[in-house]
């Protein structure tokens, strides 16, 4: 690997755990749906959460910060989001520092993929801006050569 493809071979690394995630997460609020409770039993098997006794049931005030499936997938989702924009930022970086397109490009289409596919109408604005700005870049460092 290249230290002049640094940032390009970051954004697909990057892209890809990004599109995973997402995907993940996807997949996980449609198997929560139907099988609520799910997560917190894996972790509780696990040996990662200990059993609140059912006698000591008692209504609680909510608490944005509590662990339950929802928050650790909007967490999980966030994270997805904030992946996918840094993946599309070190790809407009690795092109502006002028490295190899093969590796930018494909960092770019996979952290844009993964915001189409968390949010159609915003990934597709972020797809588009991202591709104007990377033109813009691309014509910034265009030369002309004298015939």
């Amino acid at each position: 690997m290249s230290r002049r493809n640094l940032h390009g071979i970051n954004s697909i690394a990057v892209g890809v755990l990004a599109l995973w995630l997402i995907a993940g997460v996807k997949r996980l609020q449609i198997y929560r749906d139907a099988h609520a409770g799910y997560l917190l039993e894996v972790l509780e098997r696990m040996g990662w959460l200990t059993d609140a006794s059912h006698s000591d049931a008692q209504l609680k005030a909510w608490d944005p910060f509590s662990l339950n499936d929802g928050t650790a997938i909007t967490v999980a989702f966030g994270f997805g989001i904030y992946l996918a924009l840094a993946a599309i930022g070190s790809a407009l970086w690795a092109q502006r520092r002028d490295e190899d397109n093969l590796y930018l490009s494909a960092g770019f289409m996979c952290g844009s993929c993964a915001l189409v596919y968390a949010d159609y109408a915003w990934g597709m604005a972020a797809m588009l801006a991202g591709a104007a700005a990377m033109l813009l870049l691309r014509s910034r460092t265009r030369t002309v050569i004298p015939r």
